[in-house]
Parts: C-alpha cells; sequence; structure tokens
C-alpha cells in the first residue's frame, strides 16, 4: 500500500436496521468528520479493488477531518472483520445493537417493502431466511471482534438509548471519535428505522425505483443527489410521514425454541460486553 495513503479512523460495522443510517447522517453533517459514502461494502463486496483504492476513497479529507464509513452488514461477516484488522488494528470501530427480534423485524419489513416475502408471516419467514435471526444473535459477532481488535478501540452502544436520549447518545459517539460534540446537526431528531416502512414511501417504493434508476444512464446523477442537503431533507420528512410504529406484537409471534435461542444469547452478550440488557430479557419473561 502507497504509504502516502492512510486507512479510515472509524468503520461503522452495524448493526443492520440498528440506527446506523441515522448516525451516518449526523456524522456527515460534523464539520470534523468526513466519508465518501455510506455503505461502501468494501470489506465484503469489493475487495478485488484493493486497499489502496479503498483508503484513496477517503483522500479528499483534510488533515483535521476523522474519516470513516458505516457499512452494517461487517459485524456478521468474519472475514470482513479480519480484512478490517488486516488493514490496521487501531482502525475505531463503532457497533449498535438492537433488541434482537426487532432488528429483525425491522429487517423483514424492509426486505417486504421491496416486494419480497409479501405473503409470509414474520415467524414462518425467520424458519424460511434463517440470516434474519442469525444476524440478531449479536454474542458471537462481537466476541469476534473482541477478538480482532483492541476493546478500547470499539463502542457497542444500544438503540434503545437513541430513542431515549439522542442528543447523549451522539455526544457518546463524538468523545469516542474525540471531536466536537457541541455541533448539533440538524437531522439529529429525525426517526431512527422505524419497524415499517412510512405510508408514503410504501406507496411510492423508493427504494426500488432508486435501484432501477442505478441501472440507467441517470445513475451519476442519483449518485450526486444522494449527497446533498436537499435529499437529506426530504429524506427526513419521507421518514417522518408516519408517526408511529407498527404496533403489530411480533414478539408473540415467534416460536418457543427461537424464543429459547434469543433469550440464552442475550445473557451471553451481557457478559461479552458488560451492558444491561435487563430490558431485553423482562420482554421475553
Amino acid at each position: 500500500m502507497n504509504e502516502n495513503i492512510s486507512p479510515p479512523f472509524f468503520v461503522g460495522i452495524g448493526a443492520q436496521r440498528a440506527g446506523t443510517s441515522w448516525l451516518y447522517s449526523c456524522l456527515k453533517e460534523h464539520p470534523e468528520i468526513f466519508m465518501p459514502r455510506k455503505e461502501m461494502h468494501f470489506f465484503d463486496n469489493n475487495y478485488t479493488k484493493g486497499v489502496e483504492w479503498y483508503c484513496n476513497q477517503f483522500s479528499n479529507g483534510s488533515e483535521k477531518h476523522r474519516t470513516g464509513e458505516f457499512t452494517p452488514d461487517y459485524m456478521s461477516n468474519f472475514q470482513a472483520l479480519e480484512r478490517i484488522a488486516n488493514l490496521s488494528k487501531q482502525i475505531k470501530l463503532i457497533v449498535i445493537l438492537r433488541e434482537p427480534i426487532e432488528r429483525a423485524y425491522s429487517a423483514t419489513q424492509l426486505y417486504k417493502s421491496h416486494g419480497q416475502f409479501r405473503d409470509i408471516g414474520f415467524n414462518d419467514l425467520l424458519a424460511k431466511e434463517p440470516s434474519f435471526l442469525k444476524k440478531s444473535l449479536y454474542s458471537k459477532q462481537i466476541k469476534d471482534v473482541y477478538s480482532l481488535f483492541p476493546k478500547e478501540n470499539v463502542l457497542v452502544c444500544l438503540f434503545d438509548d437513541i430513542e431515549k436520549d439522542a442528543n447523549s447518545f451522539y455526544q457518546d459517539v463524538c468523545r469516542f471519535l474525540s471531536i466536537d460534540g457541541t455541533f448539533k446537526p440538524s437531522i439529529i431528531n429525525t426517526k431512527k428505522n422505524i419497524s415499517s416502512m412510512s405510508t408514503m414511501q410504501s406507496v411510492i417504493n423508493l427504494p426500488k425505483l432508486q435501484k432501477k434508476l442505478l441501472t440507467t444512464k441517470a445513475a451519476p446523477l442519483v449518485r450526486y443527489i444522494k449527497t446533498t442537503s436537499l435529499y437529506m431533507f426530504a429524506k427526513k420528512k419521507l421518514l417522518n410521514w408516519s408517526d408511529t410504529r407498527n404496533n403489530s406484537n411480533y414478539h408473540a409471534e415467534i416460536s418457543k425454541d427461537t424464543r429459547k435461542i434469543v433469550v440464552e444469547d442475550i445473557k451471553k452478550l451481557e457478559l461479552e460486553t458488560g451492558l444491561d440488557l435487563s430490558n431485553w430479557l423482562k420482554i421475553y419473561s
């Protein structure tokens, strides 16, 4: 690797559907942060491009910037974690964990908004596509992270705390990254990964439209628009169109076996991280 280029200062590695898009948007506004784009998927899908290509993506940041990226799929991919560690064990990692079944349900709703699995109930879908539950079983994933990186370089936090006090959560991240926590991003009070898509988004099906446009000659324009403040403003309004979460009792839909697996994993996660997850366990008591 060219000695004149360096790896990013931090990487947000997960979990998927746990508020990483919200945190990315908050940090993107921060004057001390430079991020090329969200979900670069270098360490899983684009590794053949080479680490020099990857590091060059951060070259537009100045010396005063903390450079970084967010790809939530990295945490559940041990090979991706190994590749990050091979690049530098000093990269700071940000992890956000969401209550396991709530995260899995949110993930299934995202797929359904894209037109997949619409006729399958939640519990049946967990059985049909085990990856939805597997990505919510965090204890092994965190153990893998700790086996590769110094614990002091890993920030493990909870989606619950974003909902409880988004500003305090954001301040904790700023301290971890050693940046000014008095800067307040405009998006900080926007909804974070509501469990189901908003009514308007379901009607328009923006993800499907966006994916289609990225296969046309309009792709460069679409990518540019996604970096603008106008896009972020429109996205904020769209995500806030629906004021409440889907109130379906998806915890009641899961099988006893699934419930047992989740509870056992939460207890292991408590031991692994030292976090108090009693509020999660209460759901299953």
